[in-house]
Protein backbone atom coordinates (compact mmCIF):
# COMPACT_ATOMS: atom_id res chain seq x y z
CA UNK A 1 0.00 0.00 0.00
CA UNK A 2 1.31 3.46 -0.92
CA UNK A 3 0.02 6.61 0.77
CA UNK A 4 0.77 10.28 0.08
CA UNK A 5 0.78 12.66 3.04
CA UNK A 6 0.35 16.34 2.21
CA UNK A 7 0.99 19.30 4.49
CA UNK A 8 -0.23 22.55 2.95
CA UNK A 9 0.70 26.10 3.78
CA UNK A 10 0.16 29.62 2.54
CA UNK A 11 2.15 30.20 -0.62
CA UNK A 12 3.98 33.42 0.19
CA UNK A 13 7.64 32.72 0.85
CA UNK A 14 8.07 36.15 2.38
CA UNK A 15 5.64 35.62 5.25
CA UNK A 16 7.44 35.39 8.58
CA UNK A 17 7.85 31.83 9.92
CA UNK A 18 5.86 30.40 7.00
CA UNK A 19 6.46 26.75 6.12
CA UNK A 20 6.48 25.52 2.54
CA UNK A 21 3.92 22.92 1.50
CA UNK A 22 5.29 19.39 1.69
CA UNK A 23 4.41 15.97 0.33
CA UNK A 24 5.79 12.64 1.51
CA UNK A 25 5.14 9.22 -0.01
CA UNK A 26 5.05 6.27 2.40
CA UNK A 27 4.88 2.58 1.53
CA UNK A 28 3.56 -0.25 3.70
CA UNK A 29 5.05 -3.71 3.36
CA UNK A 30 4.85 -6.94 5.34
CA UNK A 31 7.56 -9.38 6.39
CA UNK A 32 6.92 -12.93 7.67
CA UNK A 33 8.17 -14.07 11.07
CA UNK A 34 7.50 -17.13 13.22
CA UNK A 35 5.12 -16.84 16.15
CA UNK A 36 3.99 -19.82 18.25
CA UNK A 37 4.99 -22.21 15.43
CA UNK A 38 2.93 -20.19 12.97
CA UNK A 39 4.02 -17.72 10.33
CA UNK A 40 2.51 -14.28 10.74
CA UNK A 41 3.34 -11.01 9.01
CA UNK A 42 4.86 -7.98 10.67
CA UNK A 43 4.39 -4.55 9.15
CA UNK A 44 7.07 -2.11 8.06
CA UNK A 45 6.76 1.42 6.70
CA UNK A 46 9.32 2.96 4.38
CA UNK A 47 9.70 6.56 3.26
CA UNK A 48 9.69 6.47 -0.54
CA UNK A 49 9.94 10.17 -1.35
CA UNK A 50 9.56 13.66 0.08
CA UNK A 51 9.26 17.08 -1.52
CA UNK A 52 8.49 20.65 -0.44
CA UNK A 53 7.99 23.98 -2.19
CA UNK A 54 6.22 27.32 -1.96
CA UNK A 55 3.30 27.14 -4.42
CA UNK A 56 -0.16 28.65 -4.81
CA UNK A 57 -2.93 26.12 -4.21
CA UNK A 58 -3.70 25.52 -7.91
CA UNK A 59 -0.03 24.94 -8.77
CA UNK A 60 0.32 22.78 -5.65
CA UNK A 61 -2.67 20.65 -6.66
CA UNK A 62 -1.12 20.05 -10.08
CA UNK A 63 2.28 19.15 -8.58
CA UNK A 64 0.69 16.73 -6.11
CA UNK A 65 -1.39 15.09 -8.83
CA UNK A 66 1.64 14.68 -11.09
CA UNK A 67 3.73 13.04 -8.35
CA UNK A 68 0.90 10.73 -7.24
CA UNK A 69 -0.13 9.39 -10.67
CA UNK A 70 2.51 7.26 -12.32
CA UNK A 71 1.80 4.94 -15.22
CA UNK A 72 -0.63 7.15 -17.16
CA UNK A 73 1.76 7.76 -20.04
CA UNK A 74 2.20 11.48 -19.47
CA UNK A 75 5.58 13.13 -19.90
CA UNK A 76 5.96 15.75 -17.17
CA UNK A 77 9.06 17.95 -17.44
CA UNK A 78 10.47 18.91 -14.06
CA UNK A 79 8.47 16.38 -12.06
CA UNK A 80 10.89 15.06 -9.38
CA UNK A 81 9.35 11.58 -9.03
CA UNK A 82 6.11 9.72 -9.74
CA UNK A 83 4.19 7.05 -7.84
CA UNK A 84 0.89 5.19 -8.03
CA UNK A 85 -0.62 5.90 -4.63
CA UNK A 86 -3.72 4.39 -3.04
CA UNK A 87 -4.66 7.27 -0.73
CA UNK A 88 -3.80 10.94 -0.34
CA UNK A 89 -4.01 12.43 3.15
CA UNK A 90 -4.33 16.16 3.78
CA UNK A 91 -4.97 18.00 7.03
CA UNK A 92 -8.43 19.55 7.21
CA UNK A 93 -7.37 23.20 7.45
CA UNK A 94 -8.08 26.45 5.66
CA UNK A 95 -4.92 25.88 3.62
CA UNK A 96 -5.63 22.21 2.92
CA UNK A 97 -9.25 22.28 1.82
CA UNK A 98 -8.71 24.43 -1.32
CA UNK A 99 -6.04 22.03 -2.59
CA UNK A 100 -8.28 19.02 -2.04
CA UNK A 101 -11.22 20.75 -3.73
CA UNK A 102 -9.02 21.63 -6.68
CA UNK A 103 -7.87 18.02 -6.98
CA UNK A 104 -11.45 16.76 -6.83
CA UNK A 105 -12.74 19.39 -9.26
CA UNK A 106 -10.15 18.95 -11.99
CA UNK A 107 -8.81 15.43 -11.59
CA UNK A 108 -11.58 13.35 -10.01
CA UNK A 109 -12.37 11.57 -13.29
CA UNK A 110 -8.83 10.38 -13.95
CA UNK A 111 -7.41 10.00 -10.46
CA UNK A 112 -7.13 6.44 -9.17
CA UNK A 113 -6.49 7.35 -5.54
CA UNK A 114 -8.76 8.40 -2.73
CA UNK A 115 -8.43 11.76 -0.97
CA UNK A 116 -9.04 12.06 2.76
CA UNK A 117 -9.12 15.21 4.88
CA UNK A 118 -7.61 14.50 8.30
CA UNK A 119 -8.95 16.18 11.42
CA UNK A 120 -6.40 16.31 14.21
CA UNK A 121 -8.80 17.41 16.92
CA UNK A 122 -7.07 18.81 19.99
CA UNK A 123 -3.69 17.20 19.28
CA UNK A 124 -0.97 19.75 18.55
CA UNK A 125 2.12 19.08 16.45
CA UNK A 126 4.15 17.77 19.40
CA UNK A 127 1.40 15.47 20.68
CA UNK A 128 0.87 14.00 17.21
CA UNK A 129 4.53 13.14 16.89
CA UNK A 130 4.67 11.68 20.39
CA UNK A 131 1.70 9.43 19.55
CA UNK A 132 3.71 7.59 16.88
CA UNK A 133 7.15 7.69 18.56
CA UNK A 134 6.86 4.06 19.71
CA UNK A 135 6.75 2.89 16.07
CA UNK A 136 10.32 4.11 15.63
CA UNK A 137 11.43 2.40 18.84
CA UNK A 138 9.85 -0.83 17.57
CA UNK A 139 11.98 -0.68 14.42
CA UNK A 140 8.99 -0.41 12.08
CA UNK A 141 9.97 2.75 10.19
CA UNK A 142 12.64 2.77 7.48
CA UNK A 143 14.24 5.41 5.29
CA UNK A 144 16.59 5.00 2.32
CA UNK A 145 20.01 6.61 2.07
CA UNK A 146 18.71 9.48 -0.03
CA UNK A 147 18.84 13.27 0.17
CA UNK A 148 15.04 13.54 0.47
CA UNK A 149 15.07 11.13 3.41
CA UNK A 150 17.86 13.07 5.12
CA UNK A 151 15.70 16.20 4.90
CA UNK A 152 12.88 14.45 6.80
CA UNK A 153 15.24 12.93 9.36
CA UNK A 154 17.05 16.21 9.98
CA UNK A 155 13.81 18.12 10.47
CA UNK A 156 12.41 15.50 12.85
CA UNK A 157 15.64 15.28 14.85
CA UNK A 158 15.47 18.96 15.91
CA UNK A 159 11.69 19.25 16.19
CA UNK A 160 10.14 21.38 17.71
CA UNK A 161 13.13 23.73 17.76
CA UNK A 162 13.63 23.89 13.98
CA UNK A 163 12.56 26.72 11.70
CA UNK A 164 10.13 24.47 9.80
CA UNK A 165 8.00 21.42 10.60
CA UNK A 166 6.24 20.71 7.29
CA UNK A 167 8.02 17.39 6.71
CA UNK A 168 7.48 16.43 10.36
CA UNK A 169 3.74 16.93 9.90
CA UNK A 170 3.68 14.73 6.78
CA UNK A 171 5.33 11.94 8.78
CA UNK A 172 3.12 12.13 11.86
CA UNK A 173 -0.01 12.41 9.71
CA UNK A 174 0.78 9.35 7.61
CA UNK A 175 2.01 7.12 10.44
CA UNK A 176 -0.93 8.08 12.67
CA UNK A 177 -3.31 7.25 9.81
CA UNK A 178 -1.73 3.82 9.26
CA UNK A 179 -2.08 3.17 12.98
CA UNK A 180 -5.69 4.36 13.18
CA UNK A 181 -6.60 2.12 10.22
CA UNK A 182 -5.22 -0.85 12.20
CA UNK A 183 -2.63 -1.42 9.47
CA UNK A 184 0.42 -0.77 11.61
CA UNK A 185 0.68 -3.33 14.41
CA UNK A 186 3.85 -4.16 16.32
CA UNK A 187 5.31 -7.65 16.61
CA UNK A 188 4.29 -7.73 20.28
CA UNK A 189 0.68 -7.05 19.25
CA UNK A 190 0.93 -9.79 16.63
CA UNK A 191 2.19 -12.22 19.29
CA UNK A 192 -0.65 -11.34 21.66
CA UNK A 193 -3.26 -11.70 18.94
CA UNK A 194 -1.89 -15.09 17.91
CA UNK A 195 -1.84 -16.31 21.53
CA UNK A 196 -5.43 -15.18 22.11
CA UNK A 197 -6.60 -16.88 18.94
CA UNK A 198 -5.03 -20.14 20.07
CA UNK A 199 -6.33 -19.80 23.63
CA UNK A 200 -9.97 -19.16 22.83
CA UNK A 201 -10.39 -21.12 19.63
CA UNK A 202 -13.03 -23.81 20.24
CA UNK A 203 -12.82 -27.26 18.73
CA UNK A 204 -14.76 -27.42 15.48
CA UNK A 205 -17.67 -29.83 15.35
CA UNK A 206 -17.87 -32.40 12.59
CA UNK A 207 -20.06 -31.42 9.68
CA UNK A 208 -21.39 -34.95 9.39
CA UNK A 209 -22.04 -37.44 12.21
CA UNK A 210 -19.72 -40.44 12.36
Amino acid sequence: MIVGSLDTSLSSKQMANNDPSALAIWGLTREPFECEERMVHGVKIILLFSWSDYLAFDALAKAVFDICTAGDGRVIPGCPARFTIDELLCEDTAAGRPVVLELERIYNVSAKFGVELIRTGRLDHVARLQSIEHMFRAGMIYAPNKVFADAVIDQMSIFPSGAHDDLVDTASQALRWFRDQNLLTTKEEQFQETEQMGRYRSKLKALYPA
